[in-house]
């Protein structure tokens, strides 16, 4: 991973929140014709089937080099249970409880890097960090406290967590592997993972009678395609350059997307409290990314001195 990054690498992360703010919406209808576990293996057989047609001769080289290889199995096993858990928390909890829940991800990444790695971020992590959740509270509840906790709750406590992971390890994996296979291979497994548990725990029958309606059809493909194929390489590319913790802190503005979006398309109207949230984040975005680019700034014109 490169030690410096450029704006273009903030730029698809932020890409990546911004398709991945979609996904509630998507899976939140879907889920009333079809079961989770369904539509995991639905989504992830379209995205498998897009990557291979524009990227098949380096999917099945690399996949082919790289079987051997630990974390190339563990990465989509945790991705995986991340979906799943996010998937089916939107059965039983808010929009808003969902999307501030998911967001503490960003909480988690510095805290797996230190325990993993023994890398400890500058102090000043934890600080932009503590800014970004204080604006995502104040999107997601107000002024006031949240709301009591359910089942749902706790499943995207759980899938935070993953996600932390995830970016954790997505930095890794980056170093060897092209994004198409490392999303392709993520997808392949979890489609595998899923498809036998909805064949014996949901009514299949249902999610295959969905498939006639052209209303679900479009949300499926738009799931699949912005909130699967795009946003995972966006995520992917731009993980290349960018370390974990600033990652997790650009994928803080996915609940910002969400509520600028609800504004747009269905007329929500966005309160004081939620505005102030909005500028929290970009504040803790700014403050954390913007030494990383002056340092590259300053090392690229410091060759230009040199020579």
């Amino acid at each position: 991973m490169s030690k410096s990054f450029s704006f273009l690498h903030i730029l698809l992360l932020a890409a990546a929140a911004l398709f991945w703010s979609s996904t509630f919406t998507f899976t939140k209808l879907l889920l009333a014709d079809a079961g989770p576990y369904f539509i995991l293996a639905a989504r992830s057989a379209i995205t498998c089937l897009t990557l291979l047609a524009f990227h098949r001769k380096t999917i099945i080289l690399e996949i082919s080099l790289s079987w051997k290889s630990r974390l190339f199995w563990i990465f989509p096993v945790v991705l995986f249970f991340a979906l799943l858990f996010q998937t089916v928390g939107l059965k039983y909890t808010t929009a808003s409880n969902a999307g501030f829940i998911s967001a503490l991800s960003v909480l988690f990444v510095p805290v797996l890097r230190r325990i993993h790695y023994k890398i400890a971020p500058g102090p000043g992590v934890y600080v932009y960090i503590l800014v970004a959740l204080a604006g995502l509270y104040l999107i997601s509840f107000g002024p006031g406290l949240p709301h009591s906790m359910n089942a749902g709750d706790f499943h995207y406590l759980i899938s935070a967590v993953l996600y932390g992971y995830y970016i954790l390890l997505l930095g890794e994996l980056v170093k060897t592997i092209s994004c198409p296979t490392i999303v392709f291979f993520s997808f392949l497994l979890a489609g595998s993972l899923s498809l036998p548990v909805a064949l014996v725990t949901e009514d299949c029958a249902a999610g295959l009678n969905a498939l006639q309606n052209p209303s679900f059809i479009i949300n499926m493909l738009v799931l699949s395609t912005l909130g699967g194929t795009l946003a995972y390489l966006f995520a992917a590319k731009g993980q290349k350059h960018v370390p974990p913790h600033l990652a997790a802190l650009v994928y803080t503005l996915e609940p910002v997307f969400s509520l600028f979006l609800a504004w747009a398309l269905l007329s929500e109207t966005m309160r004081p409290w939620q505005l102030a949230g909005c500028a929290l984040i970009f504040v803790a975005l700014i403050l954390g990314v913007k030494p990383s680019i002056e340092s590259k700034a300053s090392t690229i014109q410091s060759r230009e001195t040199m020579t």
